[in-house]
């Protein structure tokens, strides 16, 4: 919609018509002419600006009404855009700026039609076969994908996830985005997905041991708790094993009251080399929020003597303490 536009068109119209319609105040009319002539162009003038305005308004509610609508048909126009470019840098650079648009409706909670996502699902898929060698191009349709959170992409992605042979960040953009599929839709979520997730646990790269411990924690508790319980005690990556005890201690199991606490260490937090004191403050609210689910009171203590032990006008205190409220 433009700019609150410059001139108002209904302020326009009316000033315009007090300009040029004549009226018995302003013009001396015959006075049997006089009530001819009100009927006869006074009365319709305002009538017709009434009108105007009125379907100025309603065009406007309509405009506001038809948004989702009118974002799903730029979808579509960056998505052509991908189709039709020249040249592989052109084509990835407009898969990353379509996949930022599609990311942006789904933070937003806008809808897509059933219609509008098959479309950009197979148009998806035809690029994904006839450009599998452009790394580039291929890393940013997935994350699409994953966006999308369509059923229509779990073959896809699972398949891409599981193949070794792809580059690292693309299984796991797969992966990122087949599990936010899942979660979208749980009734996905069969035995074999279960097992193709718990698979991840003992992948080689700790990232897919971390958001495979986080899923399968809240869809697949009873079959793999335990192994993710292993984990939280003796994974090499201590980033994989904290992960493993916040996701269990959400859901209560007091196994990893240690594991967790070990969060709440200062020496042991700063030991990560955490440059960002806002990851800092991220990574310290989940282990408190974990902590406050747990209902383990040592637990709690520690994160209060956390908090104590920090200067609050440091960087690193002023995260601490965002992180952790007084008690």
């Amino acid at each position: 919609m433009k700019k609150d536009e410059q001139n108002n068109p209904t302020e326009n119209l009316t000033q315009s018509s007090k300009n040029n319609i004549p009226t018995p105040k302003h013009v001396a009319l015959p006075q049997k002419a006089s009530s001819h002539m009100l009927w006869f162009f006074v009365v319709p003038a305002i009538a017709f600006i009434i009108f105007f305005s009125f379907m100025l308004v309603s065009g406007l509610e309509s405009r506001d009404e038809e948004k989702p609508k009118k974002e799903q048909s730029v979808l579509i126009l960056s998505l052509d855009k991908i189709e039709n470019a020249k040249s592989s840098g052109d084509r990835w650079q407009a898969a990353y700026t379509f996949a930022e648009e599609v990311h942006k409706i789904n933070a937003q909670g806008l809808p897509i039609s059933e219609g509008e996502e098959s479309k950009i699902f197979q148009k998806i898929s035809t690029l994904l076969k006839q450009h599998r060698e452009d790394k580039r191009l291929v890393r940013y349709l997935i994350l699409t994908l994953g966006y999308l959170e369509t059923p229509q992409a779990i073959p896809v992605l699972s398949d891409i996830a599981n193949d070794e042979s792809q580059k690292e960040k693309i299984r796991f953009f797969a992966a990122f985005g087949l599990l936010k599929t899942l979660t979208a839709h749980p009734s996905s979520i069969d035995e074999k997905m279960q097992n193709l997730v718990g698979g991840w646990l003992d992948d080689q790269d700790e990232a897919f041991r971390k958001i495979a411990s986080s899923f399968l924690v809240q869809h697949a508790l009873e079959k793999f708790g335990d192994k993710i319980y292993a984990i939280s005690l003796e994974d090499e990556s201590r980033d994989v094993r904290w992960n493993a005890a916040v996701a269990l201690a959400t859901q209560g199991d007091k196994r990893v009251t240690k594991v967790l606490s070990e969060m709440f260490n200062l020496k042991l937090l700063r030991s990560l080399g955490i440059k960002s004191s806002k990851d800092l403050e991220q990574l310290v609210a989940t282990a408190y929020e974990a902590a406050v689910k747990l209902d383990d009171h040592s637990v709690l203590a520690q994160a209060q003597e956390l908090r104590n032990s920090v200067n609050g006008r440091s960087p690193e205190g002023r995260a601490i303490h965002k992180a952790i409220p007084k008690i």
